[in-house]
């Protein structure tokens, strides 16, 4: 999978730029401010529709002074691993937000997922192992709605099933409903524990052997799925927890258990991750779950996704510097970086600098 162009339109402290990029390694450089980060949030605008920053709406990527902005790309997509295909993407705001896919409108959001491949390494992605479990929760969720058919769909009637639930019990009216929902609630969440579940042991594996090429097979490191309730596939066990747990739900007025309040474990070497790795672990542990999902998407599409790295090569040593660049062979990746220092490493890469929201190839 490659973006072969981007166009960029009142887009965060762009006016209106546009690039063309190279199938293999690209590298934007310039000062901290100057709209490197903005430039990679741009293209993964096109995996999901959305800003891949935590609450950001529409407007709030808007250029200052500006009303709308417009994104378009063009992207090349192997076809069963064969042949390609190319894929036009165009992404508009104004009152609202309208997505096109070769000039046809798309009706949901949901319909571009898994069209366009990305996986995005930000500095702060420590949080998926050391934050709260809502972060790996979400990052499970995003990557499946992406690549499991039918994901995205049931993990929202699950979400519309306990904002109603939460209504009844925030409002403490219609008490009688809360044995209605709570059926939703297993036909949904039992499914989604499932899927989730039969994910992580397959994902433990591949970022169990990345872990073990990082770390010289000195630590070893798995992922353990923990739902909220035990036997999330017995019927008779989830709707027991549900009806123990109804009056506390009511007096706090929300809903305390089922597959939102999931978690994962990130074990290494036996203990907590979160609690016991360094900082130069916790950036192996995020690099080697990036490189899994690039390699599970190869496995499943049959071809890597696009890369895109925010200042990676600042949070990494140099042995892991030499492990990420053996793994990005192969490989489209767009990467920023505060200074051109790291250019020796890439001998047929393409250079933009960054200044003040401009493009400049050098």
């Amino acid at each position: 999978m490659l973006i072969k162009n981007l166009r960029m339109e009142n887009f965060r402290n762009f006016d209106f730029e546009s690039v063309e990029f190279s199938e293999n390694v690209n590298i934007f450089y310039g000062k901290n401010g100057q709209g490197k980060t903005n430039l990679l949030e741009a293209v993964n605008y096109f995996t999901n529709g959305k800003s891949c920053r935590n609450n950001m709406k529409e407007k709030d990527v808007v250029k200052f002074g500006k009303e709308n902005f417009s994104l378009a790309a063009e992207f090349e997509l192997k076809k069963e691993g064969k042949s390609t295909r190319n894929v036009y993407e165009k992404i508009d705001f104004k009152s609202k937000k309208s997505i096109y896919i070769n000039g046809q409108p798309v009706e949901k959001l949901s319909d571009i997922l898994g069209l366009i491949d990305t996986v995005l390494f930000m500095p702060n992605d420590i949080a998926y192992v050391t934050g709260a479990p809502a972060n790996r929760r979400n990052y499970i969720d995003s990557f499946l709605s992406k690549n499991r058919p039918g994901y995205f769909k049931l993990l929202a009637s699950y979400i519309y099933v306990i904002k109603q639930k939460n209504n009844i019990l925030k409002e403490k009216k219609n008490k009688e409903q809360l044995d209605i929902y709570n059926e939703k609630l297993f036909e949904y969440g039992s499914k989604i524990c499932e899927i989730r579940e039969n994910f992580i042991k397959v994902f433990s594996e591949y970022v169990r052997k990345i872990y073990s090429d990082i770390s010289e097979s000195n630590e070893n490191l798995e992922f353990i799925y923990k739902p909220c309730i035990d036997k999330y596939f017995d019927k008779d066990e989830f709707m027991k927890v549900l009806e123990e747990n109804k009056e506390k739900e009511i007096i706090f007025g929300s809903s305390h258990k089922g597959p939102h309040r999931d978690d994962v474990s990130i074990i290494m070497s036996g203990k907590p991750a979160k609690f016991f790795a360094s900082q130069g672990q916790l950036r192996s542990i995020v690099l080697a779950m990036k490189i899994a999902e690039a390699e599970i998407i190869k496995d499943t599409k049959g071809e890597y996704p696009i890369m895109l790295l925010d200042d990676v090569f600042s949070e990494l040593d140099s042995q892991r510097r030499e492990f990420l660049l053996k793994n990005l062979s192969g490989k489209q990746v767009i990467i920023t970086i505060t200074n051109a220092d790291i250019s020796k490493n890439f001998a047929d890469a393409k250079y933009f600098e960054i200044e003040k929201g401009k493009i400049i190839k050098k």
